[in-house]
């Protein structure tokens, strides 16, 4: 019954998933109610926080078939980008990581347009609504990409190489992904800043909600 009311597929309770999440797999929608934040809040708030989330993971189901097909192209890209640097970096001893930023520029392109949808309907719900464009973006591409990558290589280096070799190359790999990620998330910033403003222009905040509002982005990429 709740099941419906909620319009979700499934209702868990489980410390170790997020709030909500969308499965491309099964084509499901998820609620886990163990992780929606309810401490202090009325229950206003906390029905407003349901019907934000939900609202959220159905606009990325709305997506997912053509969403999956354009990400698809770009991680094959990336991962062969990915092997290729490190195999040209093995032999030169420099890795140049130029192709590898223009596909993962265009992977996060898609992917942070995806988010900035699904985000950009919670101002259906509330006036200012949760915007986590940048940490969606980046880390679903570090999480489910580049540590999957990075991970798989060095369990090949490792059986190649000596101990000081592995220990050199991971700490370049590393240094790569804090590159990486830092000009994904400037990047990803751009979009999160422009989607923030359609907000305030939709929902016709103060110029002080609108100034707390850009501040809380401009912080994560270290602007304020």
């Amino acid at each position: 019954m709740w099941k419906d009311i909620l319009k979700v597929d499934n209702i868990i309770f489980d410390k170790d998933q997020p709030p909500a999440f969308y499965n491309p797999v099964s084509k499901e929608i998820t609620l886990n109610l163990t992780n929606m934040p309810t401490k202090g809040k009325t229950d206003e708030e906390i029905i407003l926080d349901l019907e934000e989330v939900i609202i959220h993971e159905s606009a990325h189901k709305a997506t997912s078939s053509e969403i999956k097909h354009l990400t698809d192209k770009f991680i094959g890209e990336f991962a062969d980008s990915f092997v290729s640097m490190i195999n040209e970096g093995l032999e030169t001893g420099e890795m140049n990581a130029s192709e590898l930023f223009n596909v993962v520029s265009k992977l996060l392109e898609i992917v942070s347009l995806d988010e900035a949808y699904a985000y950009s309907t919670g101002a259906t719900v509330r006036r200012i609504p949760l915007m986590n464009i940048i940490e969606s973006s980046v880390i679903g591409i570090e999480e489910n990409l580049i540590n999957k990558l990075i991970e798989d290589i060095m369990q090949q280096i490792i059986e190649l190489y000596s101990p000081d070799d592995t220990m050199a190359i991971l700490g370049a790999l590393e240094r790569l992904k804090r590159n990486l990620l830092r000009k994904m998330a400037n990047k990803a910033s751009s979009l999160e800043f422009t989607v923030k403003q359609f907000v305030a222009d939709m929902n016709k905040l103060t110029p002080d909600e609108i100034s707390d509002y850009m501040r809380k982005t401009s912080k994560k990429i270290g602007m304020a």
